[in-house]
Parts: structure tokens; sequence; C-alpha cells
């Protein structure tokens, strides 16, 4: 990875996110990582400062094994629950050094990855598939769009009558590239 840091922090249990990584990446996806927290339970992830990585009992899934408090006792490469501060210092402890505003993190959920992440202090990268289909102008009749997007781009004027005119008709898609996709510069300082 030239030198970053690559982790991996879901909300899925081990059993189900092992299976979709080996059926996207192969047997040794854990090859890609250099630190995975399942079973994060974000946002709470970036905000409580507390919560310990933990031991996956691999013999009895959903269960914890042992607490790690502080990064010197982290002896593995997977753990569930945790919090970004402990995740900051083990990255600083492996790299010998951290700037934290050169994290990005990308999730696809606004709330619980990009937006929980940019208040820590990192750069937030919402992925939405579902913005595929506004650009194809079959917003209407989407049921993916209308399901995660339909209420929230009805509050900024994508549903607004024709009578306001053009220019509400692709809001959020203009929205996303001034406020989200202006940020791939930044990114690809990061990531390449």
């Amino acid at each position: 990875a030239q030198g970053k840091f690559i982790f991996a922090v879901t909300n899925s249990h081990y059993e189900y996110a092992d299976h979709m990584m080996k059926a996207s990446f192969g047997e040794d996806w854990q090859d890609i990582f250099d630190f995975v927290a399942m079973k994060a339970l974000k946002p709470i992830f970036f905000a409580n400062h507390e919560a310990p990585f933990w031991d996956i009992d691999f013999s009895a899934p959903g269960t914890k094994g042992k607490a790690f408090y502080d990064v010197q006792s982290l002896n593995g490469k997977i753990y569930q629950e945790g919090n970004a501060v402990l995740l900051e210092e083990y990255i600083k402890s492996v790299k010998g050094y951290l700037e934290k505003d050169s994290i990005v993190f990308f999730g696809d959920n606004w709330v619980t990855d990009a937006f929980a992440a940019k208040n820590h202090g990192w750069h937030g990268v919402c992925v939405v598939e579902e913005l595929q289909e506004l650009e194809y102008g079959i917003v209407e009749n989407c049921h993916m769009y209308q399901r995660y997007w339909g209420n929230f781009c009805k509050d900024k004027g994508v549903h607004e009558e024709e009578e306001e005119g053009d220019e509400h008709e692709n809001y959020w898609l203009n929205w996303m590239v001034e406020n989200q996709l202006q940020k791939c510069s930044l990114v690809e300082n990061y990531l390449f």
C-alpha cells in the first residue's frame, strides 16, 4: 500500500464480513488490511473513546474474548468494537507518526461513516451508489433512490415542482459535487 496504513472498520459481525470479503477478494482478503475492526458500533466508534477493542472468539460466533484498552497489548489484526482514538494510537505505534487530518475514511452510509468520521477530524467520504440513478434521470422511478435518499433530497429541493426551474432537478448531485467530490485531489494525495 505504498507506506499507507490500510484498515477496515465495519458494523458487520465477523462471520458475515468474512464471508463477503472472501467472496469479493478471495481467501486471503485479510492480507489487504493492516487492521480490521468488526462490529464496530459506528457511529459510537467515533464518539466513545473508552470502548476497548476485543479479541474475536472464532470458535463461538458473536462472543467477545479479551479486552484491549491500550495499543501495547494489541497483538493481532482483527478485533471487534473499539474506538477511533485507540485506532489512531495504534496507527501511530506502527508507523511511528500520525497526522490525524491525513486519515481518509470511506463508507456507504452518510451518518455512520462519512459524517461521524468528519466530526471526529478525519476526512469522511460517502460512496452513494444510488446517486447514479440521479445522473441518468430515472430518480422518480428508482426504488433504491426513493427509499434511501428521497426524503433527504425532497428537503433540498430535488423534487420540487417544475415551476421551480431546471436548476433544482439535480440539486443533490450538484451538492455532492460541490461538497464532497471536490475532495478527490485530497484523496488522491493520500492514497496514490
